[in-house]
């Protein structure tokens, strides 16, 4: 593996459009997952003035592109954010270049390497290194004990393939699947958002790494598996993978929502409860997701229109019956929590031992912070706060099931009903 945490330096050719302009500057990958670029000054001239960036406010801001070399590592990119200010000294006028690379790629030939895809977890806790073997080869998923500091990578998701890959293209494509997910699985896990900036390859002969600039991913406080105890978790996850107990369409989207931070109680409940419509939405079919078949819903909002009242002139009865068609495919699409209890037993999640009343309480409190815009901010607030986290809670706790039941997890895991406490999974049904 090629060191970049300490700088290295480049020489290459900055280009936008028809303008270029050889540069010099030293790349620094920081410890959090970005590229630093420290650019050499340039003479403030006619022929480099284009990269202060466009003259005409009307102009469109676009990226530009850099092509590096630094000995066998060349370096490209072509998201690059420039900021160009202009500096005066007694020898005349120069450019600081200050650059930012969305997305930029790292390569060099390398030999008897043995093929591997690892990813960078930020803000990953862990304890060990766990290892699970599959058709793909051997998975590592670990980090440090320690709590992380600024978001800085902390651990890895590796996948080391087998010796007899012959078509490594197409492995390293499923081997891109398999890391984003488990990206998302441990992120599960952990509660929080880990993001994933840089992505290193080896296939062999050549030596790629792939670094993302992205944004902190904040934290929900609420893990779900303890993490010192990853191990049966990571397992589990995987042998999901390749044999699924069940397939959930538009999971990795569902997962984003679940481990994304919030400042609100109001938004921790919406956002749960978008899981919810999420995973409805996407994994019952139409006829599951409707009252009546089309044919007999046409039947009955036929009937209605025909009962409805002529406007004659009366204009709020014109608005209404002409929301009438909209409002009548409203009546027949069944509600969110009637929906939730269809796939939860679809999908044989356990939840004998909740009082699912709580769900139609929560969605009704969702509703009402939806098309109110606040929850009973008319009432004063007690020491306890607005009364919203049981609801939050309570979908939370509907939301980590389904996953656990989609992986067969069999194991101690951490429960917030209630409180936080250890406990089990599958519960057992009282």
């Amino acid at each position: 593996m090629l060191d970049f945490r300490k700088p290295h330096a480049f020489t290459g050719r900055l280009s936008r459009g028809g303008d270029d302009q050889y540069v010099a500057f030293k790349l620094t990958l920081t410890p959090s997952g970005s590229l630093v670029f420290d650019f050499e000054e340039l003479a403030f001239t006619k022929a480099t003035a284009w990269l202060r960036g466009p003259d005409d406010r009307g102009e469109t801001v676009s990226y530009f592109s850099l092509v590096a070399q630094s000995g066998e590592v060349t370096l490209t990119t072509d998201h690059l954010h420039l900021n160009a200010p202009v500096h005066d000294d007694q020898e005349g006028s120069y450019l600081a270049l200050k650059g930012q690379a969305q997305l930029a790629t790292l390569t060099a030939s390398r030999t008897h390497e043995e093929p591997f895809l690892r990813m960078g977890l930020r803000a990953f806790q862990g304890f060990g290194r766990h290892q699970v073997e599959t058709a793909l080869g051997t998975i590592y998923v670990g980090g440090g004990p320690a709590k992380p500091v600024d978001d800085t990578i902390s651990g890895f998701i590796t996948l080391v393939a087998p010796s007899a890959v012959a078509d490594r293209p197409a492995w390293r494509a499923e081997a891109g699947r398999l890391l984003e997910y488990l990206r998302l699985m441990t992120s599960f896990a952990a509660g929080r958002s880990l993001k994933g900036p840089t992505l290193e390859y080896a296939s062999g002969t050549e030596w790629t790494l792939e670094v993302l600039e992205q944004a902190g991913g904040g934290d929900t406080h609420q893990p779900v598996i303890h993490f010192l105890n990853q191990q049966a978790f990571v397992r589990a996850a995987v042998d999901a993978w390749f044999s699924p107990v069940f397939k959930v369409e538009q999971l990795m989207f569902a997962l984003e929502w679940y481990v994304m931070a919030a400042g609100y109680t109001e938004m921790r409940l919406v956002q749960a409860m978008t899981v919810l419509e999420n995973l409805s939405h996407a994994n019952l079919t139409s006829r599951q997701s409707h009252v009546l078949s089309p044919t007999q819903f046409k039947r009955l909002s036929t009937a209605m229109r025909a009962a409805a009242p002529v406007a004659q002139g009366n204009p709020d009865l014109e608005a209404l019956l002409t929301a009438l068609p909209g409002k009548m495919a409203d009546l027949n699409r069944r509600p969110l929590k009637d929906k939730v209890r269809l796939l939860m037993k679809q999908w044989n999640v356990p939840v004998a031992d909740l009082n699912l009343e709580a769900l139609d309480r929560a969605v009704n409190v969702r509703n009402e912070i939806v098309h109110r815009g606040h929850y009973r901010a008319d009432e004063p607030r007690s020491s306890a706060g607005s009364g919203l986290w049981p609801h939050v809670q309570f979908v939370r706790e509907i939301i980590a099931r389904i996953v656990f039941a989609m992986i067969a997890y069999d194991g101690q895991r951490i429960g917030w009903l209630g409180g936080y406490h250890l406990t089990t999974y599958p519960p057992s049904e009282v």
